[in-house]
């Protein structure tokens, strides 16, 4: 149906896809309208991010997170704001740290159930915040910096702001140096010790480098940042994303 909707378009057959699946925005059935949201982040294109954008503003909950979650995996820095709410939530409950891709069925408890048999993506909210805190992990854009470091700095979870800081050290920014320097004040001694060693490798300061006792080197790294670093004018990094 959707591709009788969607206008001839002279491109390649995934921007075709493409504009049959934003064509298919408009389905009246909930549960497809749902699996074309789903559909458009799997092809990761930034140019979904205005049709998904509808969905963000005005869908349900459900059509809502979804397309949060496809304007994420579709390059679009505009649903940032809404990323860092989810994952900086004081009730945010716990979730496992995602170092792989998670399966796009979830065996869930019952108080996070999988949604009903359907043509919609089978995975329930708590399930999508679990594919949105991987997607977060492999940023590599540095629009992406600002909110990676507030998740690192703010998010109650140890695990959500671990992968936060994994992003930000593999975009190798300098406009991160702020918020790792913050870090060297965490509570937890692995992302002091983490922290550390980010603003080591950025800057290459003599007074960051890791001594055989690592949080005897915070100290004066913290007083050369005070008294030298903050002043320097770092060089940006690349964007990598594409």
């Amino acid at each position: 149906m959707s591709a009788i909707l969607a206008p001839a378009v002279k491109r390649d057959w995934v921007h075709q896809l493409q504009q049959d699946l934003i064509a298919g925005l408009q389905d009246t059935n909930p549960d497809l309208r749902l699996a074309n949201i789903a559909r458009l982040g799997a092809l990761k294109l930034r140019s979904s991010g205005s049709a998904l954008h509808k969905f963000v503003e005005d869908g349900n909950e459900l059509e809502a997170r979804w397309a949060i979650y496809a304007a994420l995996r579709s390059g679009d820095p505009s649903v940032f704001p809404e990323i860092e709410s989810m994952l900086t939530e004081n009730d945010s409950p716990s979730i496992p740290l995602q170092t792989e891709r998670p399966n796009e069925s979830l065996v869930l408890t019952d108080s996070t159930a999988l949604l009903p048999d359907s043509a919609a993506p089978q995975c329930s909210m708590e399930g999508l915040k679990i594919h949105i805190q991987y997607e977060i992990g492999n940023l590599r854009n540095p629009e992406a910096v600002p909110m990676l470091a507030r998740i690192a700095v703010s998010a109650q979870e140890y695990n959500v702001r671990s992968i936060a800081f994994s992003a930000i050290r593999s975009i190798n920014d300098p406009r991160s140096l702020a918020a790792f320097v913050d870090l060297l004040n965490d509570p937890d001694p692995k992302l002091r010790t983490a922290a550390l060693d980010a603003i080591a490798h950025i800057t290459t300061a003599p007074e960051c480098q890791r001594g055989e006792a690592a949080e005897e080197s915070i100290e004066p790294c913290k007083a050369w940042w005070e008294h030298e670093g903050r002043f320097i004018e770092w060089p940006t990094a690349i964007d990598v994303s594409q």
